[in-house]
């Protein structure tokens, strides 16, 4: 009895200084470095104040048609990323590329017509007096 009891305490003091070592590891060298978890910090906003949109006002959780077509207008000012754009209206970037934007082609217009182009951008198509 005495002989497991001492096996027990010697685990827990094992287990215990894994611990601690692990501890440290990850206190000292992860956090410490700052480029082991992002290679780049600025891979998804190439200008990081373009796509933040004030953050003291709500966005709606849901747009009318023509709300949502007059704020795309807004946004759509200058060329545009749909990355840009679902930031600005606060939606999934999948759901503005697939669902929004094909839905709006008789608001915006591409700068591609190259389907799927990787840099793509958007704008809202000009007004026949405005050109």
């Amino acid at each position: 009895m005495v002989n497991c009891a001492r096996n027990q305490k010697d685990f827990h003091v094992i287990l215990w200084s894994l611990h601690y070592f692990l501890s440290y590891l990850y206190f000292n060298v992860v956090l410490q470095h700052p480029n082991v978890a992002l290679p780049n910090p600025n891979v998804a906003l190439p200008n990081p104040n373009v796509a933040l949109p004030n953050p003291n006002v709500a966005l709606p959780k849901r747009y009318t048609k023509e709300q949502l077509k007059e704020k795309i207008r807004e946004v759509c000012s200058d060329w545009v990323t749909a990355e840009v754009i679902a930031a600005r209206i606060g939606r999934d970037v999948n759901y503005v590329k697939n669902h929004v934007l094909p839905n709006l082609a008789d608001v915006i217009e591409k700068m591609y017509d190259i389907p799927h182009h990787p840099r793509q951008k958007y704008r809202a198509k000009q007004e026949e007096g405005d050109a």
